[in-house]
């Protein structure tokens, strides 16, 4: 099989996965002790 294309769903149109895409960064950054909510709360 020839792959003839590749879709990229970047703004949720397709699926929404920020909350996936946000909990992936949270545990990547997590042994570098860094946290997102910490950035984010004003």
């Amino acid at each position: 099989m020839t792959l003839a294309a590749v879709l990229y769903d970047l703004d949720g149109t397709l699926a929404n996965t920020d909350l996936i895409h946000f909990q992936v960064w949270q545990e990547s950054l997590k042994p570098f002790g860094l946290d997102i909510l910490d950035r984010l709360r004003l």
